[in-house]
């Protein structure tokens, strides 16, 4: 009967272990932007499915890490006009897309754990 509260203890130190590591938020430094009145604005946003229910989405941009989105979650950046390389993953797909970002462009983007991806 002593193992009763010790399997408690076990469970909810690794039910706190999974759940700090699949927080959400910024990972790394926000871009710089050098043409501000000619920026356009990117937003991504995590669809709501059940696939990868427990893991962040990581993204990264020009392989640098920006993100990790928890389901329904989204993230703006305002980008200077240009081509970037998106790539996301929850950890079972890794997805990527070039994205043509014209001046003052407000473009939306969809993401799925199938590497779907939606213009909104």
């Amino acid at each position: 009967m002593t193992q009763a509260p010790t399997s408690r203890y076990a469970l909810l130190a690794t039910v706190a272990l999974i759940a700090g590591c699949a927080s959400s938020g910024p990972v790394g430094p926000a871009r710089p932007v050098h043409t501000p009145s000619e920026a356009g604005h990117l937003t991504l946003l995590r669809d709501g499915s059940l696939v990868g229910l427990w893991a962040p989405m990581r993204v990264r941009l020009d392989q640098d890490d920006l993100f990790r989105l928890g389901r329904n979650q989204q993230v703006s950046l305002q980008l200077d006009p240009g081509d970037y390389l998106l790539e996301y993953s929850i950890g079972f797909n890794n997805c990527s897309r070039v994205i043509h970002l014209k001046p003052r462009q407000v473009f939306r983007l969809r993401l799925l754990p199938n590497c779907m991806m939606y213009e909104e």
